[in-house]
């Protein structure tokens, strides 16, 4: 495994989804679709599709293309769709123009969700006892400044361009149909990361020397993007989800975290959350796209973990979905949409501790659990892997950091 960082050299422009209106949304980063195209692209300038190296690197699942995030010397992360914050001031503590914080609510869902609506669920900001402003939800990316202890927002820029459609008789413009294009400014940087084995990442390596061309409208000068360089290091170093050396895991952590807040209702319970950090796309035996994850899809990625993974049953889901466009450049032609996951997706699942003795024991269950969440973590979940799709994260930090400032009162160091 690589992390590659690229380097927007012009506006590069990635449709976020089919044109509506007259205004073109770009995403906000560089998906792995994307990066697997424009290399694509670079080999077959000199090389042909029939050959075995092109169909190991882009026609099979040999290597997986993750997606490119902002990045700004630390790597970045969607924010969970259990993150909060309040709807006038928005923001994690730590960026400018004063915002109040960000909550992330995944454990208060929880139990409001174990307790059949008995427990209650923060709907006020609250800040400094003063604002009584409703909370929002709160998307985009974000970093852990380890410094500061902190988390902060992250966006890449950018900006729109007009166009106008021509006559083809007079070359003049068209009344009616004047559009604007978005596109990503260039001078950023995007990182993420690119699976395969070294020889098929020394290729690669090779195919970055030329500079990649992504998004659309290629032929007017967008899309450009320069490597700034690729190693051989993991993105983002997570703590273990299991214990390790004397120290508890984030499988631990989480656990702790949700028994502080509620001893009474889950003492006997073990939980797990899978939070998705790229779209995820899952299809049921009927090959009807789902908004869920069902534990059959876990359990279909985890050979020989069917009898682990059937002790546990979902408890909470906050989802959305989004559609994903395609263009086919043979037939000139649209794709059909697939109906994705989108990403910061959280699914929280849980079992009775006295239902996992299949673990064998209950000092043995945290490790044996953990193993299987670490699988899932590398292999993903869902189609389309080797797109940058699929990628899930077991028992995020975001969901039980905590600020380390004693000073703030308790119900302040809920705020990121």
């Amino acid at each position: 495994m690589r992390t590659l960082i690229l380097k927007t050299a012009s506006p590069v422009s990635v449709s976020a989804s089919p044109l509506a209106g007259n205004v073109n949304r770009t995403l906000e980063y560089l998906p792995g679709t994307a990066v697997r195209g424009a290399l694509a692209a670079n080999y077959l300038r000199s090389g042909a599709a029939s050959h075995p190296d092109f169909q190991a690197l882009f026609a099979s699942n040999e290597v997986r293309y993750g997606n490119l995030y902002p990045y700004r010397g630390v790597p970045a992360q969607p924010v969970p769709l259990t993150a909060y914050s309040c709807k006038r001031h928005p923001g994690f503590g730590a960026d400018n123009d004063a915002p109040h914080g960000v909550f992330d609510l995944m454990i208060d869902l929880l139990l409001w969700q174990e307790t059949k609506g008995k427990a209650q669920v923060p709907e006020m900001c609250g800040y400094e006892s003063a604002c009584s402003m409703p909370l929002d939800s709160f998307s985009g990316f974000c970093l852990f400044n380890e410094r500061d202890c902190r988390y902060e927002s992250v966006k890449a820029t950018s900006r729109q361009r007009g166009h106008t459609e021509l006559r083809d008789e007079t070359q003049a413009a068209l009344v009616g149909s004047l559009y604007f294009v978005e596109m990503l400014n260039e001078g950023q940087r995007f990182a993420g990361q690119i699976a395969g084995n070294q020889p098929l990442l020394d290729k690669i390596a090779c195919l970055l020397e030329e500079p990649l061309r992504l998004g659309m409208g290629q032929t007017r000068g967008l899309g450009k993007c320069s490597k700034e360089d690729f190693f051989s290091a993991p993105l983002r170093q997570l703590e273990p989800i299991g214990p390790q050396n004397g120290l508890a895991g984030r499988l631990c952590r989480l656990n702790a975290a949700i028994q502080q807040r509620g001893a009474e209702q889950t003492a006997d319970k073990l939980y797990f959350t899978l939070t998705c950090h790229s779209d995820l796309i899952v299809r049921d035996r009927f090959l009807r796209y789902l908004s869920y994850l069902p534990l059959d899809a876990i359990q279909q990625s985890l050979p020989g973990a069917d009898t682990a993974m059937s002790s546990f049953r979902p408890v909470g889901t906050i989802a959305r979905t989004r559609l994903l466009p395609g263009w086919s450049s043979a037939w000139k032609l649209p794709k059909e949409c697939a109906v994705a996951i989108a990403k910061g997706s959280v699914f929280v699942y849980g079992a009775e501790r006295s239902s996992l003795g299949c673990f064998g024991g209950d000092n043995k269950v945290e490790n044996a659990l953990a193993k299987l969440l670490e699988r899932l973590e590398q292999d993903g979940l869902g189609e389309r892997r080797n797109e940058g799709f699929g990628i899930v994260v077991a028992c995020d930090p975001f969901h039980y950091h905590r600020s380390s400032d004693e000073q703030l009162a308790e119900t302040e160091k809920a705020r990121l």
